[in-house]
């Protein structure tokens, strides 16, 4: 009877210890419109905020561990801050987000556009920044790529330290602030930014997706049938 009061005892535990490593609470909540997840003691971490409860504003804390993801609904803010860990993937639907990395490896972050949320969204020291907010801003020191898509109105990149860095901008407008080797990448459909505005310093170059391939094919095309009507 004891063997079996054990063993079942165990199972729980496991059981509990399980479900503590996936399943996201709020350590610190301050009250009922904040969340704060700050202690990942079982990585990798996952923090779902808002997504059942509604909340204000919600806020990750990565230090010196593993967050897999952070997943954000909030009428106010949300924050993912990472230092000297890693943050793999954050996605964020809220009036301003923030994904912070400071001596950090940070991956992905998403700023999705739904109802009248985000409409701030910033990363800094981050890989890669998708972006649908009304403001979108993403600072690095290279090795990192910023899209921003049509619902955008403001878009920039501050790509520092000599970094190498991509822009792909469909916004009404991109600016590229550039002190290392930069690469924008300028849909057909998009108007071609103020040369002066969008580049202050280092290497940059420009591609289109499609305008310039039809120009070049047009021109190639003329000089053939005026060689033809020639001879």
């Amino acid at each position: 009877m004891a063997l079996l009061f054990i063993i079942t005892l165990l199972s729980l535990t496991g059981t509990m210890v399980a479900s503590v490593s996936s399943i996201t609470s709020c350590d610190a909540p301050l009250s009922n419109t904040t969340c704060t997840q700050a202690n990942c003691t079982q990585p990798p971490c996952t923090m779902l905020c808002g997504q059942t409860t509604p909340y204000d504003s919600c806020e990750q804390q990565c230090d010196d561990s593993t967050c897999s993801a952070m997943k954000c609904d909030a009428s106010g803010r949300c924050l993912q801050s990472c230092s000297r860990g890693t943050c793999q993937y954050m996605t964020c639907d809220a009036n301003s987000c923030f994904q912070n990395c400071n001596r950090a490896t940070c991956g992905v972050m998403k700023c999705v556009k739904e109802a009248n949320n985000a409409s701030y969204c910033e990363q800094a020291g981050g890989a890669e920044m998708i972006c649908e907010s009304e403001t979108c801003r993403q600072t690095c020191s290279g090795n990192c790529s910023l899209t921003c898509t049509s619902s955008v109105k403001r878009c920039t990149q501050d790509c520092i330290n000599g970094g190498i860095c991509s822009f792909k901008c469909e916004a009404e407008q991109c600016k590229l602030n550039c002190e290392g080797n930069c690469t924008e990448i300028m849909p057909s459909t998009t108007k071609i930014p103020d040369v002066s505005a969008s580049y202050t310093s280092g290497n940059s170059t420009a591609k289109s997706s499609g305008g310039r391939l039809q120009l070049t094919a047009s021109v190639g095309l003329g000089l053939m049938f005026a060689a033809v009507a020639f001879m």
